[in-house]
């Protein structure tokens, strides 16, 4: 279906467009002296995490847990980082003009 395939494309442009925002909002609030020993646990984290969706997904599967159940818990949370994201603080400057 030709629909599914635009609504799974711009799915996957989120997905890879947020890596560069995140790493922008790391470099920006973390302090020089601590940022390689940060990003190194989000790159282990990232890792860890991505590594283990199939599994996890797999015994939800096996448990009996249908698949729009899996969709339900991760849109839950999408959410939940959305509201997280909302609390970050805010900036009044734009450095780029300073």
């Amino acid at each position: 279906d030709l629909q599914l395939f635009f609504i799974t494309l711009i799915a996957t442009s989120f997905v890879f467009g947020q890596i560069p925002l995140v790493d922008t909002i790391m470099s920006r609030y973390v302090p020089d002296h601590a940022r390689g020993k940060i990003l190194s646990i989000k790159f282990v984290l990232n890792l860890s995490v991505g590594a283990s969706v199939i599994p996890v997904s797999s015994l939800l599967l096996k448990a009996g847990y249908e698949l729009s159940t899996l969709f339900s818990l991760m849109s839950g949370l999408a959410i939940f980082v959305v509201l997280a994201s909302i609390i970050l603080p805010s900036r009044t400057t734009n450095k780029i003009f300073d």
